[in-house]
């Protein structure tokens, strides 16, 4: 179950190791082969361009978000400094997390969360007017040593699937370099 594992990150999280939250599926009927998904920063635009000590470097970092379906882009920017998931930017007053979702017209997304440590700071609900969706946000945000800003984006399920829709980053740390 998603809600469990992922409290379960929270608190790996929490003490201060830095695991990797993965979309991973095995399939135990006609459903699901593939559906969930890890897409990966950093290692490559293009598949003739993959280098497999690039991809493995980025995911142990955690420089990835896992999917059921849905695509997320988190980005925290301080002025001219930037940080994605798996890296971290300096503690500062007030800093933008620039978020990009999309989603294809036979799914739907209708929550964004963000968490800042272990405290949800953000439940929205979403709606969107046109599909395929493609949803941007900027939102402020305290980044204060020590925190580490999660953003999870969630539908409903619907045929011919029977996950929620979702992704999930992994974190984006703050703190003084």
């Amino acid at each position: 179950d998603y809600d469990i594992v992922m409290l379960d990150a929270f608190a790996l999280w929490r003490t201060g190791r830095r695991i990797t939250v993965s979309g991973t599926s095995d399939v135990h009927d006609e459903a699901g082969v593939g559906y969930a998904r890890t897409y990966v920063a950093g290692a490559g635009s293009a598949a003739g361009d993959l280098q497999p000590s690039a991809l493995w470097a980025a995911i142990r970092a955690g420089r990835a978000v896992a999917s059921l379906g849905l695509f997320l882009e988190v980005e925290a920017v301080r002025g001219e400094e930037r940080a994605g998931p798996g890296e971290a930017i300096a503690p500062v007053a007030d800093m933008q997390l620039n978020l990009l979702v999309q989603c294809p017209s036979w799914m739907q997304v209708n929550r964004l969360r963000i968490y800042r440590g272990d405290t949800m700071v953000m439940d929205e609900a979403v709606t969107a007017d046109a599909a395929p969706l493609q949803l941007t946000r900027t939102v402020t945000a305290t980044a204060a040593e020590g925190d580490r800003y999660v953003v999870e984006v969630r539908g409903e399920s619907s045929a011919p699937f029977v996950d929620t829709p979702l992704a999930v980053s992994n974190p984006i740390f703050v703190e003084t370099r």
